[in-house]
């Protein structure tokens, strides 16, 4: 057998073969890694195999895995979409604690211009939750596309990134 491609569904995961060449009655080995960060929940990925055997040229297998977070943030982004210049929009983020100890927002980078942000309270308790409130107000016209960055004291997740979008009518 043959192995002439070995194609991740996307680059988040990561294939290593042992040899591309597996002789008759022999096998050969893939390694496969998946890079958690950015997602969460229930994610499934795939694999597609390319060889040389007549029956089965391209085999995709496919593997699912389940995300836990510590910092749980809902929803993931932020939207202001069609703001008048001038005029202000809010939004809430939910931040969930699902750690095993207390976590605090230490600090929040925000270089999105006319965009303010306010959590309270920083300090959740485990299985609590807190709010991001960002409120936008549209300035220049044209399209909005940054991050929210949050710094947490969880050791596992000092920074959770809040994507933000949108756009500023004239």
């Amino acid at each position: 057998l043959i192995i002439s491609n070995v194609q991740p569904s996307c680059g988040c995961t990561a294939t290593l073969l042992s040899d591309n060449i597996i002789p008759p009655n022999d096998s050969g080995s893939l390694e496969v890694s998946f890079d958690a960060t950015h997602y969460k929940g229930k994610v499934t990925k795939s694999v597609t195999i390319s060889s040389n055997d007549p029956t089965n040229p391209r085999l995709v297998f496919s593997f699912s895995v389940y995300v836990t977070v510590n910092v749980d943030v809902t929803p993931e982004y932020l939207v202001f979409a069609n703001v008048k210049r001038g005029s202000t929009m809010t939004q809430n983020i939910k931040i969930t604690n699902r750690s095993k100890s207390v976590l605090r927002i230490r600090s929040v980078d925000n270089k999105i211009e006319g965009l303010s942000i306010s959590i309270f309270p920083k300090l959740i308790a485990q299985d609590s939750s807190a709010t991001l409130k960002a409120t936008f107000v549209g300035q220049k016209p044209g399209s909005i596309n940054g991050i929210v960055t949050l710094h947490t004291s969880d050791l596992e997740q000092r920074i959770v990134d809040i994507r933000v979008y949108g756009f500023v009518q004239e």
